[in-house]
């Protein structure tokens, strides 16, 4: 799928980034990252952003809203359904060095 993104960098002065273990709530946000080295810079490397809208009884996000491209409205999708350009399907990636770096990143309200 073509989808022209353009990514504005989420304002997140006012969330705290919390570890993958932690309970995800409605109303957090997601950053979708698509590393290529270990040491990359996140601005770099993110692709996409979206708010939680549905969990499920394990308290997993289920459902987000965000805009897949410049020319569509607010869509509600699994957070794992994007497309390939905005991010992979697996939660992290090991580079060679050991490093693991994630590529869906949950943030909530300070």
């Amino acid at each position: 799928m073509g989808n022209t993104k353009i990514v504005f960098f989420p304002d997140l002065s006012n969330y705290r980034e919390f570890p993958n273990n932690e309970a995800v709530q409605v109303g957090d946000k997601i950053s979708y990252y698509k590393w290529t080295y270990s040491d990359q810079n996140s601005q770099s490397a993110i692709t996409h952003s979206a708010t939680v809208t549905k969990v499920d009884a394990n308290v997993y996000a289920t459902e987000v809203s965000s805009k897949m491209g410049e020319s569509y409205g607010i869509i509600y999708h699994h957070p794992r359904d994007i497309p390939e350009s905005y991010g992979v399907a697996p939660p992290s990636v090991k580079f060679p060095d050991g490093t693991v770096r994630y590529n869906r990143v949950y943030y909530r309200p300070k």
